[in-house]
């Protein structure tokens, strides 16, 4: 029997949702259950894979990435408080990870794909100069799923190198689980499914004021 995928964009989505409360649950309310942390590697993957995805199929660039740039700027300060960081929220890492796929685009048809692949690496390096969640492997792993979204054998490859050279930076493996993903990903049917778009930004913005919350008064 040939194998048939099952999961449409919309469901790999809301995964990617799920695997994202988990781990958010493991940081502010249960540090002491490292699983919690674990499942949630899980979680950036598939949203940097269908955000490369939907960069593919977006009817209007421009306003997907404005619509990234306003929600990483109204939630930036919510996001500061209760994750006590300093670093930006992961819209701005998408933005910037869809930024890189359209750097390197206009700049490989219109002078080289050697241009084009340095632009996206800068995109990268500004990511950890302006300390964007993920830093430059985040918007790395939103440009290889650009570029391998069809090759499987090198996603699987350039996922492994970009987790073991984060890990190292890190000095901390816990990022590695996030490979797991993959077999998610290729059950991707290439559908969009139903929903609604909308549902995915209000989630990431709600999500973490309430678990915050609940830490502070409940814990």
């Amino acid at each position: 029997m040939k194998f048939r995928p099952m999961l449409n964009a919309n469901q790999l989505k809301l995964l990617a949702c799920l695997f994202m409360l988990v781990d958010h649950i493991g940081y502010l309310l249960l540090p002491q259950y490292q699983i919690l942390r674990v499942i949630g590697r899980l979680s950036f993957p598939l949203f940097a894979v269908m955000a490369a995805n939907g960069w593919q199929h977006s009817h209007n660039r421009i306003l997907y990435l404005l619509r990234l740039s306003i929600f990483a700027l109204l939630f930036q300060p919510v996001f500061r408080i209760c994750m006590a960081t300093s670093k930006w929220n992961i819209f701005a890492t998408l933005l910037l990870g869809l930024l890189a796929i359209a750097c390197y685009e206009v700049l490989s048809q219109q002078v080289h794909q050697a241009a084009g692949l340095i632009a996206a690496i800068a995109m990268a390096v500004l990511a950890n100069l302006i300390r964007v969640d993920y830093g430059y492997y985040g918007v790395l792993l939103v440009l290889s799923s650009y570029l391998f979204f069809h090759n499987k054998r090198a996603l699987c490859l350039s996922w492994l190198l970009l987790n073991l050279l984060y890990c190292y930076n890190q000095g901390n493996w816990l990022q590695i689980y996030s490979l797991l993903a993959l077999p998610l990903f290729f059950l991707y049917n290439g559908a969009r499914g139903r929903g609604s778009r909308w549902f995915f930004y209000l989630f990431y913005c709600l999500h973490i004021p309430l678990l915050w919350w609940l830490g502070r008064s409940i814990l």
